[in-house]
């Protein structure tokens, strides 16, 4: 077979159909119907589609699909398939994975590195810092002192501070507390306070206080508060004076 376009117009013709219709039933666009029947196969896109179009033509006509495929062979050269389109396209200039693993790997290395110029250059050890020198430039270790050095010692005592006076505060956190406060035998304060409400009184060289609910006060002697005093409902006597430089507690007879 010669004239396989001629052949597959005069079929279409004899039988009076369109391609108009031959497109609708086929699916195959009537540009690619006319090149069959003219012989341009540069329209076509490549052998696949041609032999495919070429196949659906002959069938739909009812001619013999063998004989129009093997004089197809004879009269087209073989031309190279298209390119499958990748799965994945990589964009210019979008860094690939191994770059982004060098990158990374160089910035810890480089942390790492000024870590150890900081530590080791910026910042030694404070064994290697402020280390005292003579002329000679060697390294002088001070001295530490004897525990057992008088001299050392003395400064230790001198620090310890006279007591030589009493400041008693008494302050109510809960509910009332009646209360009574003397001093050298007088009487001080004797009343209700509420809560919230505190007393001071400042310059004692002795105090006796009696409370009337021990457990809902706080009792502050030089700043320091006085642990177990009771609980709520409980009565409390307590004196205290200045001896050998402390404050300590008088025993009251029951």
């Amino acid at each position: 077979m010669e004239n396989i376009g001629s052949a597959l117009r005069q079929a279409r013709l004899e039988k009076n159909i369109s391609l108009e219709e031959i497109e609708k039933s086929t699916k195959i666009r009537r540009v690619y119907l006319e090149a069959l029947e003219n012989e341009d196969w540069n329209v076509i896109p490549g052998n696949v589609y041609l032999k495919g179009f070429l196949r659906s033509y002959v069938r739909y006509l009812g001619l013999n699909e063998e004989e129009y495929l093997t004089a197809i062979k004879m009269v087209t050269t073989p031309t190279p398939e298209t390119e499958p389109i990748p799965d994945k396209i990589e964009l210019p200039g979008r860094p690939k994975k191994r770059n982004a693993i060098i990158f990374g790997f160089i910035a810890v290395l480089i942390l790492f590195i000024s870590q150890y110029v900081y530590q080791q250059v910026l910042n030694p050890p404070n064994s290697e810092r402020n280390v005292p020198i003579n002329q000679s430039g060697e390294q002088i270790t001070p001295e530490v002192p004897d525990e057992n050095d008088d001299d050392a010692n003395q400064g230790k005592e001198e620090i310890d501070e006279e007591i030589s006076q009493i400041d008693l505060v008494i302050k109510v956190v809960k509910n009332r507390c009646w209360m009574e406060i003397k001093s050298d035998g007088k009487v001080l304060y004797e009343g209700t306070l509420r809560q919230g409400e505190e007393m001071s009184f400042l310059g004692l060289t002795n105090v006796y206080f009696r409370l009337g609910n021990a457990g809902d006060t706080e009792v502050y002697m030089n700043q320091s508060l006085i642990p177990s005093l009771g609980i709520g409902g409980d009565v409390v006597n307590k004196e205290y004076i200045i001896e050998n430089n402390e404050i300590i507690e008088v025993a009251l007879q029951q």
